[in-house]
């Protein structure tokens, strides 16, 4: 746990949204494959802004290092290597959860019917 919990500090604010918007995802999942709910609108929409909230997340961590270049100067360019490394973390996350997504509403668009309620 303590490992998921560092890697979410790793990423920043974005990582913790990406983290909500996985499990949306997984939620909204379970509910159209055991209640048959029509939840592909919203699934569309989180494939949609997992990506572009990743990216943000990598806008900001660059912003930090940027901003950690000139306060200390660029003689140490393994600090600003692993900072970085560090931004990107949201990108691979939000494009991770929006390839997810796209795969799920997939099969749910040509593989699984939905039950009409009974009246």
């Amino acid at each position: 746990m303590s490992v998921i919990l560092r890697f979410l500090d790793q990423g920043g604010l974005a990582m913790w949204f990406l983290m909500i918007l996985l499990l949306l995802l997984w939620t909204l999942t379970f509910c159209r494959l055991f209640f048959a709910a029509e939840v592909m609108p919203l699934l569309k929409t989180i494939v949609a802004i997992a990506p572009l909230l990743g990216l943000f997340g990598t806008v900001m961590g660059m912003i930090e290092v940027f901003e950690a270049i000139s306060h200390y100067g660029s003689s140490e360019p393994r600090v600003f290597a692993s900072g970085i490394a560090r931004a990107t973390f949201p990108t691979m996350a939000g494009l991770t959860i929006g390839l997810i997504g796209l795969f799920i509403s997939s099969k749910f668009i040509y593989a699984i019917p939905i039950r009409k309620a009974k009246r």
